[in-house]
């Protein structure tokens, strides 16, 4: 799974992706309902020219991301338990960069 940040315009051929997962001001909204399993990574990247946040409210995850750079969680149930949260850029609320997502439990018959 890959969340994106920044406001850069949706490369082709990626454009579906990019919805189903962003994390940008154009595409938040639809981020609304989207569940990943715990056992499965999460990676962030910051595609845009801005210094960025990944914050998960309720959380102390609270990450700055500047342009060009990213994290990467191999497991995000490591990091968070099953659950929805709601998650936000701390620097662009204002501007609606923030959404909400589900992890789920682990699927079974993982590795």
């Amino acid at each position: 799974m890959v969340a994106l940040l920044g406001s850069a315009p949706v490369p082709s051929g990626r454009r579906d992706r990019w919805e189903q997962t962003g994390f940008t001001r154009r595409v938040v909204r639809r981020v609304e309902g989207f569940a990943l399993a715990a056992d499965r990574p999460f990676v962030v990247k910051n595609e845009g020219f801005n210094l960025h946040n990944f914050s998960v409210v309720g959380t102390h995850i609270s990450i700055d991301l500047r342009p060009g750079t990213q994290f990467n969680w191999p497991r995000i149930g490591a990091h968070l338990s099953p659950g929805t949260y709601e998650v936000v850029c701390t620097y662009h609320a204002y501007l609606g960069m923030l959404g909400r997502f589900t992890v789920s439990p682990a699927n079974s018959g993982s590795p």
